[in-house]
């Protein structure tokens, strides 16, 4: 029997025996073989079956086609059809036993009911079924050698949320993702393991973004965001991509995930993969959700008794006369009705926005063909009680399809998003927190706005300034895969995505006080494009060899990017109906233009051998080459190693420590590159100055950016070590990693000399940035009785940054922001040093030990005085999910927890100053200053600005930081599953009511509005209640 396939050997083996076999991975199982019965016997034994019916569906509702249904301790079984639905006989008494890949089995007894619907649980901690996504391949979670964390579309589905990204938050270890405004459509920062390039703009520490394998830019549009005033902040891409259409997110951290996408990963990878159709009959799936957001939490501010209170003490302090006709500093007091209290706070942003989200989807298809189609509408309305609101339509597509021996395959997805955004151009938080309680009412009796005396600026009157910003997105990827061989695949990827931004800001001339005399309006316009293609041509072979699993990859990568846009201001408009048009502007100044385009050609590979799953080693590399570099260094190399041992599957383990069922090491190390800058920043250019002579009503040309031949990409080397640990039957399951990322070659501003016309130039100096850090998870299965299931997920992560050297630092334009052996993202400030008890001031330490006020001549030097050095990244980090199910209820829950330091909202207070900016004030200045001797936290009320230049010092010192940590209930949803009290009535295969939040409480110490954006100019982080529905047809 020697070389005998194992198949044949049992064939012949069990000939004419009663026994059956059957072969799963390594496991040969014997059973008995069903008894011939005679014919009197059989119709004897068939009157006690009954007809056992059912539909077994996913944990996310939808049919799971392929399912086994097998009757326990018998050999008769049978598998699901492409609607999720069985038949099967059996007697009553027995068992059935319903088992899909990556669940744990469902078993039910037997009795008078014939009819089931069957909802599986996910395995989720079963690491030898479930896989992970790596981009130009996957493997199962149990034998990748790299760091690798997935959120599915289970998890992204209970959060009603309009970005990608706010799924991610206190879900992925060493991930941190910040929300900086509560306005729709409004920007996200993210960052993983820490920030690894010196510069702060352009992308420089944005990741790779990957859609459907297609690459998708993490800017909107790179800066040039059209209007002056963008309330958004910049907005994100990813707001037009619809979270309800993803099937999982996979983020790539170390080397061994990351550097077989070269010079574009050392910000780390996340990959985004939509759904896709499953075979079975038409099957129409709705969702619907309605709900509204608001501000989680308002300030206390001061009342109109205590503001008044804090004036006449400050002039009191000041020694003026605020009745003087030429005191200029008491305009609330002089024209302001005394007796007036207003909450700026609920009248300005304390409404309600209003939450939309519709879906509704169709698939099916059979063994060779599989479609899906679907489309949503989003809309999400504004906290400002007016008429403001970000809408978005969507579509998207996916058809796979194979030939009948499944050796030629086809994929082609793609999505299209258009969405409107009708916004006021000013974001209203400035006015809400500092607008005195005394100010007059915004309507007047008729109902037009109040333009009160004393140069009132009525804040609704922003709302007449409108920023609207039109976007269409499109996105598309087909696969062909051929196999050529068994175990040898052609496979090409053929990917195409554009963005058309359109924005306008306009100013009109009922915006401003009539007392102003501005008699003509304005308005500004931008439109911008960009186009990226790409193919990626593949090859794979895949084969047993000696001991072990073989797998080679090789493919190219061809990229194009187009970007065209422009941004024109238009002033003097003679009435407001004609601000739409450019043809009616007076005059008409173009701003900035731009047309630029870049080409990335490169070369991967990958070398895996595995044997006998339990030694693994993982070879990648890279070889990049791109026009955005001088012609001496355009292409580069990166590369990684990777290795793992499943040390649980070594005999003395299993035979000794038998509650261990999964252990695992796993080291990697590897480079990759950073590729996230302007286009054209290594050759000479030349910009229009406003500085440069008229030649002919010509403007000339002004040197704009020196040649640089050398340009090349940032470096970052890679070094993780991790422990993977299951115990109890992967029960229980737990990882720690140790992480070091050196990023080198760093691009920095290079003084020159000042005969070449310019101060600095760009270029690679050889600065060292490090960032270290642990990570850990645990997730449990900590309660399975019958239909009791609970279930947790924990996550922490530190991550420490710091400059490791800077040799000739003094040269480069970060002498005076950058300290070696300290973090990059420091902020170096003044050592506050209290309140003088004598005269009420703040005061600060200088570098000598001095005690000093920041008034002349006590003043601190800008630069030397400034001695304290804070770190304002997060210390440590994580999450906390729980899930609970009981019968046809569920309760989801993940509390997200920041330990940090953050700048107080006091940093923009000067108490006493009654100006429409720094009007009212946080009822904590209560405690300042009065008399001699007082030991408070606030200075004494100021009057006339003379303490301007102490308060000036206070904003940037050590005083105005604070503790900003918070745990924050960010997501949760309770459902319920109506499906069985239904189905037999109305053939609906799935029914579930829900209800869920986002951002619903928050506990903190924190002196401000929120910890998490830490802006007193800017709407937080909404709150957001919303209850809805999902059925399938």
């Amino acid at each position: 029997v020697q070389n005998m396939p194992l198949a044949s050997f049992l064939d012949m083996a069990l000939k004419d025996q009663t026994l059956k076999y059957e072969i799963s991975v390594k496991t040969v199982t014997l059973v008995a073989a069903p008894a011939m019965l005679s014919y009197d016997k059989l119709q004897d034994k068939w009157a006690v079956f009954q007809e056992i019916e059912g539909q077994v569906l996913g944990a996310d509702g939808q049919p799971l086609a392929g399912a086994s249904v097998k009757i326990k301790g018998s050999a008769a079984g049978v598998s699901t059809d492409g609607s999720g639905r069985f038949r099967i006989n059996a007697e009553p008494g027995q068992t059935l036993v319903v088992s899909y890949v990556g669940y744990t089995d469902y078993m039910i007894k037997i009795g008078k009911t014939s009819s089931f619907s069957i909802r599986m649980t996910l395995a989720e901690t079963a690491m030898d079924v479930v896989v992970v996504n790596k981009g130009y391949y996957t493997e199962k979670k149990k034998l990748s050698t790299g760091n690798v964390s997935t959120v599915k579309a289970v998890d992204i589905e209970r959060q009603p949320v309009s970005n990608p990204l706010a799924t991610l938050q206190g879900r992925v270890p060493g991930m941190v993702i910040t929300q900086t405004t509560g306005v729709p459509g409004g920007a996200w920062k993210v960052q993983i393991r820490g920030r690894n390039s010196i510069r702060s703009s352009y992308n420089a520490n944005e990741p790779l973004y990957v859609v459907d394998g297609v690459p998708y830019p993490s800017s909107l549009i790179n800066g040039m965001q059209g209007a002056r005033y963008d309330i958004s902040l910049g907005g994100s891409p990813l707001n037009f991509v619809n979270p309800q259409d993803i099937e999982s997110i996979d983020v790539l951290k170390d080397a061994d995930a990351t550097s077989i996408y070269g010079s574009r990963a050392a910000n780390g990878v996340i990959l985004i993969t939509t759904k896709k159709g499953k075979a079975g009959k038409p099957s129409v799936s709705v969702n619907i959700a309605q709900g509204f957001g608001q501000v989680g939490k308002f300030m206390e501010l001061l009342n109109t008794r205590q503001y008044l209170d804090m004036r006449y003490e400050a002039f009191k302090n000041s020694n003026v006369d605020w009745r003087s006709p030429t005191f200029y500093y008491a305009a609330d007091l002089k024209n302001y009705d005394t007796t007036r209290q207003t909450d700026w706070q609920k009248e300005l942003i304390g409404g309600k926005a209003g939450y939309t989200d519709a879906q509704v989807s169709m698939s099916g298809g059979t063994n060779l063909v599989q479609y899906m189609i679907g489309g949503a509408y989003h809309r999400e309305g504004t906290v400002y009680n007016q008429n403001a609101n970000d809408k978005r339509g969507s579509m998207y597509y996916n058809i796979n399809a194979a030939s009948l021996n499944q050796r030629l395959k086809v994929g082609l997805s793609g999505g299209f998003t258009s969405s409107k955004s009708n916004l006021p151009a000013y974001d209203l938080m400035d006015y809400a927190l500092n607008l005195p309680p005394i100010s007059p009412a915004i309507y007047n009796a008729d109902g037009s706005l109040n333009w009160a005396a004393g140069n009132w600026q009525n804040p609704i009157a922003r709302f007449r300034q409108k920023y609207e910003r039109k976007v269409t997105n499109f996105f598309s990827n087909l696969t062909i895969g051929y196999e050529i061989a068994k175990g040898l695949e052609l496979k090409s990827n053929f990917g195409y995505s554009q963005m058309l931004v359109n924005a306008t800001s306009n100013q009109p001339i009922s915006s401003y006080n009539p007392t102003s005399g501005i008699q003509s309006a304005s308005a500004d316009f931008s439109s911008f494009t960009a186009n990226t293609w790409i193919v990626e041509p593949q090859l794979s072979y895949s084969r047993d060899i000696w001991l072990g699993r073989f797998t080679a990859m090789v493919g190219s990568t061809i990229q194009q990017s187009r970007q065209n846009g422009m941004f024109v201001n238009a002033t003097g408009y003679v009435s407001d109906a004609l601000l739409g048009s450019l043809a009616a502007a007076g005059t008409i100044t173009p701003m900035s233009s731009q047309s630029r385009s870049s080409k990335f050609n490169s070369v991967y590979g990958r070398l895996n051998y595995t044997i006998d799953d339990k030694y693994l080693l993982n070879l990648t590399m890279r070889r990049d080459g791109s026009d955005r570099f001088g012609p001496n260094n355009r292409f580069g190399n990166f590369g990684a190693a990777g290795i793992g041992w499943i040390w649980s599957q070594e005999n003395l383990v299993a035979e000794h420590l038998p509650f261990i069922s999964f252990g695992k090491l796993r080291a990697s190390y590897g480079t990759t590159g950073n590729d996230g800058i302007e286009d054209f920043q290594f050759i000479r250019t030349y910009t229009v100055s406003s500085n440069t002579p008229l030649f002919q009503s010509v403007r000339g040309l002004a040197p704009y950016n020196l040649f640089n031949p050398d340009y090349k990409w940032e470096e970052n080397r890679k070094l993780e070590f991790g422990l993977e640990l299951g115990f109890l039957k992967d029960k229980i399951n737990a990882s720690a990693s140790y992480y070091r990322n050196r990023s080198g070659n760093q691009l920095v501003g290079y003084r020159v000399p000042s005969f070449t016309g310019f101060n600095t130039v760009t270029a690679n100096w050889p600065a060292l940035v490090e960032n270290s850090g642990w990570e850990f998870t645990l997730n449990t299965q900590n309660v399975q009785l019958g239909p009791v299931k609970w279930s947790s997920y924990f996550n922490i992560a530190w991550n420490r940054n710091k400059l490791v050297e800077f040799p000739g630092i003094e040269n480069t334009t970060y002498k005076s922001t950058l300290v070696v052996g300290q973090p990059i993202d420091l902020t170096m400030v003044y050592s506050y040093a209290g309140i003088d008890p004598n005269t009420g001031i703040y005061q600060f330490r200088t570098k000598d030990g001095k005690l000093v006020d920041n008034n002349y001549p006590n003043s601190l030097n800008f630069l030397s005085d400034k001695i304290t050095y804070l770190r304002l990244t997060p210390d440590y980090y994580g999450g906390f999910q729980n899930n609970f199910s009981y019968k046809g209820f569920e309760l989801d829950f993940l509390f997200q927890f920041v330990k940090q330091l953050g700048k107080e909202y006091r940093a923009i207070q000067s108490p006493g100053i009654g100006t429409t900016a720094q009007g009212n004030q946080n009822v904590d200045v209560l405690n300042r200053w009065q008399n001699k001797g007082d030991d408070t936290k606030y200075a004494k009320f100021d009057g006339n600005y003379s303490q301007s230049n102490n308060n000036n010092a206070f904003s940037q010192s050590d005083g105005i930081y604070g503790d900003a940590s918070f745990i924050r209930l960010k997501n949760l949803q309770l459902s319920y599953d109506l499906t069985k009290l239904v189905k037999r009535r109305t053939g609906m295969q799935v029914l579930k009511v829900y209800v869920q939040a986002q951002n619903l409480l928050t506990i903190t110490s924190y002196v401000g509005m929120d910890p998490e954006n830490q802006n007193g100019a800017s709407l937080p982080p909404l709150r957001v209640l919303t209850a809805g529905f999902k059925l399938n047809l």
